[in-house]
């Protein structure tokens, strides 16, 4: 249930605009039906705004493979490059939830090299960067306080397992006592 709602407070929190967002690589088959293609190229092609939003949006909709395939190649290009853009797309990636690789710390540190390194006037850009480092902090306090309840629950069931069976010694001596 936690990673559930973990996995749709990050598409939650992204604007409605995203339902009529195009340009990511998407290809026909069949009956028309829309399917995500699968290029060797998994990155976007550049950082504006559009384009990443619209690779948010793409991101959710991999599967596991094609994920760890763009994160690998993301992570190399970052560690050859060190550029802004190189590390935004990491540190996307690495802020998809539940994907084997997913590390909110990573990609807020990479979130904050960008923002250290994108001029005060890509205001777009900023706002962009901002609103995943948002995202990725109201999922973590959500996960704290889902972490917070399913611990109550825990020690209210301990609780009450204590009590059924102090209930169970109660009546295991009233009735060794009505037998006398």
């Amino acid at each position: 249930m936690i990673r559930s709602l973990r996995g749709r407070v990050l598409w939650l929190l992204l604007p409605v605009v995203l339902a009529g967002c195009q340009g990511m690589p998407w290809t026909e088959s069949g009956a028309g039906s829309a399917t995500t293609a699968v290029t060797p190229d998994y990155l976007p092609r550049d950082h504006k705004l559009i384009t990443l939003v619209n690779y948010a949006e793409w991101l959710g909709l991999q599967r596991s493979d094609v994920l760890i395939s763009g994160y690998r190649l993301a992570k190399q290009r970052v560690e050859k490059t060190r550029s802004p853009a190189d590390k935004l797309t990491l540190a996307m990636l690495l802020s998809v939830p539940d994907s084997g690789f997913q590390n909110d710390t990573g990609a807020q540190s990479l979130f904050e090299q960008v923002l250290a390194n994108t001029p005060e006037t890509d205001r777009d850009l900023r706002s962009f960067v901002r609103l995943q480092q948002l995202t990725l902090r109201q999922r973590h306090a959500l996960n704290r306080s889902w972490e917070r309840r399913l611990d109550q629950q825990e020690q209210q069931a301990v609780t009450l397992r204590q009590q059924l069976e102090q209930l169970k010694s109660i009546e295991k001596g009233l009735m060794e006592r009505q037998g006398d």
